[in-house]
């Protein structure tokens, strides 16, 4: 009886698991598509920053250009439907927790598609122009750039959502306090062991393989964990006061 009642659970996970990916791949489709008639304004927002170093960028390829705008349109897609990719993530987590707990994570949902838009807006005006402004520096007379469009908006978009998703880190973090499973002093205890899990998740999440990348995204999230284990104690206290605990 037992195990035809694991089995039962094992199944409905699964379809949920189904149905929540439907859900997220039918959003990421449809704000693809619409992204797609609204891919040529987009493409000059995404090169914007190179364009203030160099005025013309090539393709290489007969096809390369449409590439392109399918690539900027995906792009698009996935920060427009983030608010739903993120809601479906925490709603298939939900159905395990209490009704306070569900709250919370609902809230945290928010919080994530927030703090996702976050990491690539702090990406697009301040990481990107520095980085091109460093790498474009090294040219001389005899050297100089020629910059396939295929290969820049590869570069700029795995940035942007790399640090969007970096930034979305500290709330899996919070909430995770919240609900009792992780402690503040934990977190500080393992803040040496943070630190270089944080540069090796930078080394993988940058497109680049070079250290300055890698140290543009290993910084702020640094900052991030701090700024975490701030909240996260906050938390503590706040939750030790309701509880009349000392």
């Amino acid at each position: 009886m037992n195990r035809d009642f694991e089995e039962f659970e094992w199944t409905a996970h699964l379809e949920e698991l189904r149905r929540r990916l439907f859900v997220i791949l039918a959003a990421l489709a449809a704000a693809s598509l619409v992204a797609f008639f609204f891919s040529d304004p987009i493409f000059h927002a995404l090169t914007r920053p190179i364009r203030v170093f160099e005025e013309k960028l090539y393709f290489l390829s007969p096809y390369e250009a449409f590439l392109v705008k399918l690539k900027v349109s995906l792009f698009a897609g996935v920060v427009l439907s983030s608010p739903v990719i993120f809601a479906q993530i925490w709603l298939f987590v939900a159905p395990g927790l209490y009704e306070r707990e569900k709250k919370l994570v609902l809230l945290s949902a928010c919080w994530t598609a927030l703090c996702f838009a976050a990491g690539i807006v702090f990406a697009y005006f301040l990481v990107a122009p520095f980085a091109l402004k460093f790498f474009l520096g090294f040219q001389t007379p005899d050297l100089r750039p020629l910059i396939s469009i295929r290969e820049y908006i590869s570069f700029l978009t795995a940035l942007l959502i790399s640090f969007g998703a970096a930034f979305v880190f500290p709330v899996f973090l919070l909430l995770l306090v919240q609900l009792g499973i992780l402690e503040a002093s934990t977190l500080a205890r393992q803040r040496r062991l943070a630190v270089v899990v944080i540069f090796v998740a930078s080394a993988m999440l940058t497109p680049s393989t070079d250290i300055l990348s890698q140290l543009l995204l290993a910084v702020p999230l640094i900052l991030l964990f701090e700024g975490s284990l701030f909240f996260a104690r906050r938390i503590e206290r706040r939750k030790a006061a309701g509880s009349g605990r000392p």
